[in-house]
């Protein structure tokens, strides 16, 4: 896929759900190396001379190689440092700690399979001053852990009900517990997790989790792996007469 074709990807629906669309090209690579070898079998065989054969064949490798070459070397050469690739995929990580602003690579990079949350049409702009947030004066976050990447708590004072920010992307899979009750989750402006906190709340536990369908997925993954190994061990003992 490429500026050339893509007007004929355009006109195949979906085209825009497929990871790296030009995989799709691995059957253009096999139906070509059969119709070559129908070729090369139909001159060799079913012509008088089985010269012809030979000459296309050779014909066919000496073109796939010639028309191939150009791709075995790099057409530029980019020396990169650290911080570029922190910039690009980092809002405000440096070599050498933390940015107050997000870095205009990030803004503007993305991948096709790395998409931004449902509703969330772009990155952020700004970054949060910190994990939790409250929307409105009544809540006063008063400490912040971190127990991973994926898993967080906070310790609040809520005088009055209202709503509290968790910045990370509302990716499926989080989960918040208020009191150890669990939240309704919804997202805000910049693509965070938002959820209300009730009077009287003093904890917040939130983490991320697989979702029911990536679990049936691994169930399925988990079961495919054990049958792979028994069957060739089943196969490897001898039947009992």
């Amino acid at each position: 896929m490429n500026i050339r074709s893509y007007s004929i990807w355009k006109m195949v629906p979906f085209y825009n759900l497929f990871q790296f669309p030009w995989r799709l090209l691995a059957f253009t690579g096999i139906f070509s190396s059969i119709l070559a070898a129908f070729l090369i079998d139909t001159l060799g065989t079913r012509t008088k001379k089985a010269v012809f054969g030979k000459l296309a064949a050779l014909i066919i490798i000496a073109a796939s190689i010639s028309m191939t070459v150009g791709y075995f070397k790099p057409s530029r050469i980019f020396y990169k440092n650290d911080n570029d690739y922190l910039n690009r995929m980092f809002a405000n990580r440096t070599t050498k700690g933390y940015k107050s602003e997000a870095s205009k690579e990030y803004l503007n990079w993305s991948e096709d399979y790395l998409l931004l949350p449902y509703g969330m049409e772009k990155k952020p702009d700004r970054l949060p001053t910190a994990k939790f947030a409250s929307v409105g004066d009544g809540i006063t976050v008063k400490s912040i852990r971190e127990i991973s990447p994926v898993s967080w708590e906070a310790d609040i004072d809520v005088e009055d009900s209202g709503k509290l920010n968790f910045y990370v992307l509302n990716f499926p899979g989080w989960v918040v517990y208020v009191n150890r009750i669990r939240a309704d989750l919804s997202s805000g402006e910049s693509g965070q997790v938002v959820f209300n906190v009730h009077e009287g709340a003093t904890e917040i536990k939130a983490y991320w989790t697989e979702t029911g369908s990536r679990k049936v997925a691994d169930a399925i993954s988990l079961f495919s792996i054990i049958l792979l190994i028994i069957f060739p061990i089943k196969s490897a003992l001898p039947e009992n007469k």
